[in-house]
This record gives C-alpha cells, sequence and structure tokens, in this order.
C-alpha cells in the first residue's frame, strides 16, 4: 500500500510505504481485524490512498479516517476482488487539518440477500382470507418431503406437516398503516422500519403472527416479541448482464412435449427482445435470460420448467426506456416442482409490476426493488408457492400460501 498526499495538484510527500501480504485467508471466528500503519495528513490536502487487494472475497478493506487516533470514521469499504491477480484501487478523501488514515482489513460477512419470506419497500397488504405464511427447509428432510415428477426430477419439497415458522414478513417503511396483514396467519415474525409504532401495523380479529406454539394454542393478534422495528435496508437496483449473447431459441420437442422454448446451452446469456412466454424449458445449468420486453407466461400451458440439473436467472426490462410486467399465471406454474435457488428472477429499473393472481404453483426468488406485486387465488381454489419475495410493494388477496425456503440462506446468494 502507498500513501501520498498533494495539493493544488501538485505532489506534496510520499507518507508512507506499508506492504500487505496476499494470500489464502480463511475466515475463523477469531480472526482479528489487520490494521495498517497510519499516517498524517497536514494542510487540509486530499490523501490518495492506493492499496494492492488480493483475490479473497472473505475479507473487506475499510479506509478510515481520524482527527484524534480514537475515533474512526469508515471512509471507503472494498471487497475482495472476484480475480485471481492482484489488482490497485484508489479512494481521494477530503482531509481534514492533521487527521490520520489507515486501512482495516476484516473477514466480510456475508448477508443472505433472502433472509425472509415476503419483504417490500413499502407498503405489503393482506387482503382476504387463507392467507398463509410459513418455511420449510429444501436441503432439510426434516423439514421438507421427496417428492418424484417422472419429468423434472426428485427433489426435497414443501410439507405442511413438517412446517417451520421462520416465515418472517418486512417492510422497510414505518408510516402508519404500512403493514396490513388482515386475517393472515403468519408463522414467524413482522419486521418493520425503525421508528415505527402501534399505528405502523394492523391485523385483523382472526389474523395471527408467532411461532409453531403460539399458533396451535388458537390465540390472535401478535405474540410477544413477535414484532421488530428492526429493518432497515437499502434495495439496490439490478445491474445488467453483460457478455457474448444468444437470441431465443426456436419452437422445439423436449422429452415428448412439443412446442417448447427449450434454453439448453449452460453458462449461456441469452437476450429476448420480445416477452418471454409460453412454454419455456431451461435444461442446462447457469442459463442467464435478459428478458428485455416483460415475462408473459399465461393461458392453460404457459409456464417455466426447469430439468435436473439446470438452473435460470432471468433479467427483466432494462435500466431505463418503457415500464414492462412480468406474468406468471400459466397454469403450467413456474419450476413447480423444483428448488427456489434454481429459478431466480431479477427486476431490473424498468420492471414495474409482477402478477401472481391464478393458482399456479411458483418456486423461485422474486428481486424486484421497483415493482408492484400482486399475488393470490380467486375463489376456493389456493395458489401454493414457495421460495422469497422482494418487491418496492405487495399486495396479497385470499387463499394464498407461500413457504419460505430455509436454505436459501446457505444458497450462495448474498448481499
Amino acid at each position: 500500500m502507498w500513501i501520498s498526499c498533494f495539493k493544488a495538484g501538485m505532489w506534496l510527500v510520499v507518507c508512507v510505504v506499508v506492504t500487505l501480504v496476499c494470500g489464502r485467508f480463511s475466515v475463523r471466528g477469531e480472526d482479528a481485524p489487520f490494521i495498517t500503519r497510519f499516517v498524517r495528513t497536514n494542510s487540509q490536502p486530499l490523501c490518495w490512498i492506493s492499496y494492492t487487494n488480493c483475490s479473497d472475497r472473505n475479507f473487506d478493506y475499510f479506509v478510515q479516517s481520524s482527527s484524534n487516533l480514537v475515533d474512526w470514521v469508515d471512509t471507503q469499504a472494498v471487497r475482495g476482488s472476484i480475480s485471481n491477480r492482484t489488482v490497485i484501487r484508489s479512494v481521494v478523501i477530503a482531509s481534514p487539518k492533521q487527521s490520520f488514515h489507515r486501512i482495516v482489513k476484516t473477514p466480510h460477512i456475508n448477508v443472505p440477500m433472502f433472509s425472509m419470506a415476503i419483504q417490500a419497500g413499502s407498503n405489503i397488504t393482506f387482503m382476504g382470507n387463507g392467507i398463509v405464511i410459513d418455511s420449510f427447509d429444501s436441503s432439510s428432510s426434516v423439514y421438507s418431503s421427496w417428492s418424484t415428477n417422472s419429468l423434472w426430477g426428485t427433489n426435497l419439497v414443501y410439507d405442511i406437516l413438517k412446517r417451520n415458522d421462520h416465515g418472517d414478513v418486512g417492510t422497510d417503511s414505518s408510516l402508519t398503516d404500512s403493514a396490513m396483514l388482515g386475517n393472515a396467519a403468519i408463522y414467524g415474525k413482522l419486521h418493520t422500519g425503525p421508528g415505527s409504532s402501534t399505528a405502523t401495523a394492523q391485523i385483523g380479529a382472526n389474523g395471527i403472527v408467532g411461532d409453531l406454539a403460539f399458533q396451535a394454542g388458537g390465540g390472535n393478534g401478535f405474540q410477544t416479541n413477535a414484532w421488530l422495528y428492526d429493518m432497515n435496508v437499502a434495495f439496490t437496483p439490478v445491474v445488467a448482464p453483460s457478455g457474448p449473447a444468444l437470441p431465443a431459441p426456436s419452437y422445439s420437442t423436449y422429452s415428448n412435449i412439443i412446442s417448447v422454448f427449450n434454453f439448453n446451452q449452460a453458462d449461456q446469456l441469452y437476450v429476448l427482445n420480445q416477452p418471454l412466454n409460453g412454454q419455456v424449458v431451461v435444461s442446462a445449468p447457469n442459463v442467464v435470460i435478459w428478458a428485455k420486453a416483460g415475462i408473459n407466461f399465461s393461458g392453460t400451458t404457459g409456464g417455466l420448467f426447469i430439468a435436473p440439473g439446470a438452473g435460470v436467472v432471468i433479467y427483466v426490462g432494462d435500466n431505463s426506456g418503457s415500464s414492462v410486467s412480468v406474468n406468471l399465471n400459466g397454469q403450467g406454474g413456474v419450476n413447480a416442482n423444483g428448488y427456489a435457488k434454481n429459478c431466480q428472477i431479477y427486476g431490473m429499473t424498468t420492471c414495474t409490476s409482477i402478477d401472481m393472481v391464478s393458482y399456479a404453483a411458483f418456486v423461485g426468488t422474486i428481486y424486484a426493488p421497483n415493482a408492484d406485486l400482486r399475488a393470490g387465488s380467486g375463489g376456493n381454489n389456493t395458489a401454493d408457492s414457495s421460495g422469497a419475495i422482494i418487491a418496492k410493494s405487495i399486495t396479497l388477496s385470499g387463499h394464498w400460501n407461500f413457504h419460505y425456503d430455509e436454505n436459501l440462506k446457505n444458497s450462495g446468494l448474498y448481499w
């Protein structure tokens, strides 16, 4: 690492040279932060700090400043480079007179992106009866059961007899009526923004929020400590995928199913300028689809099917332009017998609405910070879905069951 100070475009002095030895590290509970020697700047210069970074993404590097060598403030944070080569990072800091600077290297803490069943940046509204939110774990037969589909394979899926109570619901808002829970049964906790009050959330006469024991006891309302004012997040925009791309595949046949769009190239990006629709099959691992014009799964056969061993990440919309929507109402469902981690949908800036208003099954994750999401089922039919959802706002109508897959915390999807 080297640090130089300059003023009015002229170099003044090289303050200090510190070498960071890069190598392979492991994150352990006893790992202590590594702190470089501090350097001092005078006469209010700008301090340009460059440091050599390693390829180990288990660590973060923080540039800190202080005026008294006691109170240190982070001014820049960079995670270890994903490349296998040494890289140089530089930051420019406006320094007060006689300030001090150092670099702190600490183990990186992976925060799961999908740590709750449902999260919204603004309002959550549950209407009608028959809304149930609970959890299961697709990595454990203790909290799920094996199910076989002759075409789509054998997987661990939700089993109501093995349900768990980590189906948390959260809104980043603390405004009045930000969480209107109605008569929903939430097997978990409610999280609202800091500064919330008793007016932030409302629950109906038959609504209930709490763990398995509280639910079984026949109570209603909030279990003690089941409503926390601790949600304080910023949902960042989705970055567009990059790299060489293929167009959408033509109609073909997959395992005797005719007229399907089969995305069968592993580790391949497909770019679509028309909506993703019809019967879609993903039969290769690590497929990426950029659906710039949205998704429209409708009718009796429309849907997404993922073959054993395959997986897909779908980007919807673009960074600018006209709004696009996502329609997941096709009766073919979306990854109905699969694992949520294998079906990821990311709504970009122009993705502003998502509809799941049918009884079609959905198994996957949705991250769409600009989209208003509606879900539910009409009549006496119950929509049964699992995975995790993050959206701008979420409105659920009656007869909609959602099961948070706790395995998403360990599936490599992190902030």
